[in-house]
């Protein structure tokens, strides 16, 4: 399976990367280049899940820049494209309300201890719901 994780921070992508396994994660480090990643998939349907950060910048020439709100903005904008990819909040920010995005699947705190269980997890939902579409 193939997973997209949104952060700006290299050092949680290779902590998600070593519990990936088999499966193949693509990383997109700012608002801009995760939406052209997410709506350049709409065709292919590559991603059977996105790992999500809240707060990372607006473009990739910019780290300076970090928003908090751009997971919300990346959740708003998949809503409203029907891109109904199943999505993991990874993140320090707890404060946000997701509940009007079905396609949240669960949230990780980056102090969390449990991180390769959550993955895990994120991972089998996915595959329950590829092998659902199928």
């Amino acid at each position: 399976m193939e997973f997209l994780i949104i952060d700006d921070d290299n050092s949680k992508i290779e902590k998600v990367s070593k519990y990936m396994g088999s499966n193949t994660l693509y990383a997109a480090r700012s608002f801009n280049s995760a939406l052209q990643t997410i709506y350049a998939s709409i065709c292919t349907n590559i991603y059977d899940g996105v790992i999500l950060d809240m707060s990372f910048p607006r473009f990739d020439n910019e780290p300076w820049t970090i928003k908090s709100n751009m997971g919300l903005q990346i959740l708003h904008r998949m809503k409203h494209r029907k891109i109904d990819i199943p999505v993991l909040i990874y993140s320090s920010e707890n404060n946000n309300d997701t509940s009007e995005y079905k396609n949240v699947k669960g949230f990780v705190c980056n102090d969390n201890h449990c991180i390769e269980k959550e993955i895990l997890d994120f991972i089998d939902i996915c595959n329950k719901i590829k092998e659902n579409k199928s």
